[in-house]
């Protein structure tokens, strides 16, 4: 955790993705990720336990000065607000960057919302990137708890890798398109949305929440 911490005191931003089964409250966080554009760090919580929150991740995740990328951080600030007591803060979700890109586009005022792999499709040229989020993908395809299983494939160590990579490129692409102060008053809601919520199931949709673009 110590070079990590230093790692991030040099960097004005980073990028977070957490992986796990079900990921929501009722799953599992398996893995957290956090990278710069050249240095990624997998946190494997299956094999540590909750002892690296108290060593320095819970103050890394829930603080506001610390910006974070992530993409569509939902149900990562569901599993973590309600399994490890963490509070995400400072998140800039990447996903909001990308439907206010096309928000105008929709005049019923529902706007559905892109999986990374396809935003990555659409805006970034990196073929390397996107096969490896296949094989990735093909692997999880064949077996609901493969972040459960240890050690880790080779093939998911390369996917959990390659989406903190992705998040810097899509950030890239679209930063342009929102005011920063705007863009983190909206991240801010939708990291809210599902963790303050009392549901009894996982229940994901297609469409972004009314009242976080503002």
């Amino acid at each position: 955790m110590k070079e990590l911490q230093e790692m991030i005191e040099n960097k004005q931003m980073i990028a977070v993705d957490c992986e796990g089964v079900d990921l929501s409250r009722f799953g599992s966080v398996t893995l957290i990720n956090i990278g710069t554009r050249d240095l990624v760090y997998l946190i494997d919580i299956l094999k540590i336990g909750n002892s690296v929150f108290d060593d320095g991740l819970r103050t890394i995740l829930e603080d506001s000065e610390i910006e974070k990328l992530m993409f569509d951080c939902r149900e990562d600030a569901d599993a973590l607000l309600h399994l490890h007591k963490v509070k995400l803060d400072g998140v800039l979700d990447v996903q909001i960057l990308e439907v206010n890109n096309r928000i105008h586009v929709y005049r019923n005022g529902y706007t559905k919302i892109r999986s990374l792999k396809h935003c990555l499709e659409l805006y970034v040229n990196d073929d390397t990137l996107l096969n490896i989020k296949l094989q990735g993908r093909s692997s999880m395809n064949m077996s609901s708890n493969i972040w459960e299983k240890r050690p880790l494939d080779e093939n998911m160590l390369k996917y959990a890798s390659v989406d903190i990579l992705g998040l810097f490129k899509l950030y890239d692409a679209l930063r342009t398109r929102m005011s920063h102060s705007v863009w983190k008053a909206a991240s801010s809601r939708y990291c809210d949305t599902t963790r303050s919520r009392n549901r009894m199931y996982r229940d994901g949709s297609g469409i972004l929440p009314k009242g976080v673009i503002i």
